[in-house]
């Protein structure tokens, strides 16, 4: 665990969930053991394999045992960052499951039903019936009892994905403000992100109206600095 955000507790458990103890920042958690934040708290996680999982309050998270990319939402809230490999990342749900496609994402999961917003790259998300939707960037997807997984366009990116910015920005270097998406850069062959590596030399909104619908396109041109 990197790190914990509140004045409440991470608990730690093993893969029954009986047997658990309080995780102090920078614990190590081990394949099969489970992560679970209280009403107060939120944690961010630092995975094996590059990815970055940040759990909201009253969450419950398991790694699966035997599964290097592989963990279980059981309840509550995350935001995922995973990183892109040629293996596919999974999160399984109550009644169904997400498979990563290298992407960022928000995941929520309460009883039966679960909810997915999409910022970067795309996801599958499949219910229990092994019926399963393709959700891509700005979308959110949905899974409800009785109900098809089906797919929208997400109205709440910024809100599903702020809080955890909000709770672990000064640690990640981030930016004030809150935005749909984040552009980066580092150098071939490097793993650190540079500084005002590009400038923005053009902005083109257009908005177009049908009804009581509205789509904004926001295109944008970066240039090496």
């Amino acid at each position: 665990m990197a790190s914990a955000q509140g004045k409440g507790g991470v608990l730690v458990c093993d893969a029954s969930g009986k047997k658990c103890e309080t995780s102090a920042a920078g614990a190590r958690i081990e394949r099969g053991g489970r992560v679970k934040t209280d009403a107060a708290t939120r944690a961010e996680l630092k995975l094996s394999d590059g990815s970055v999982v940040t759990l909201d309050r009253s969450t419950e998270l398991a790694l699966l045992d035997g599964d290097a990319r592989g963990a279980r939402l059981t309840s509550g809230a995350l935001v995922a960052d995973v990183a892109h490999q040629k293996s596919q990342a999974r999160f399984e749900l109550p009644a169904g499951g997400v498979t990563v496609h290298g992407t960022k994402f928000a995941l929520r999961a309460q009883g039966r039903s679960a909810s997915v917003d999409v910022t970067r790259g795309s996801v599958t998300l499949s219910d229990a019936e092994k019926r399963s939707v393709r959700v891509s960037e700005g979308e959110s997807g949905r899974l409800e009892p009785g109900a098809e997984p089906y797919v929208a366009y997400s109205s709440a990116l910024a809100d599903s994905l702020g809080w955890s910015d909000e709770a672990f920005g000064e640690e990640r270097g981030a930016v004030a403000g809150r935005g749909l998406g984040e552009l980066k850069a580092r150098k071939p062959g490097q793993t650190e992100e540079r500084a005002n590596a590009v400038v923005l030399s053009s902005h083109d909104v257009r908005v177009r109206i049908s009804g009581v619908v509205a789509r904004t396109e926001i295109e944008e041109v970066f240039e090496n600095h």
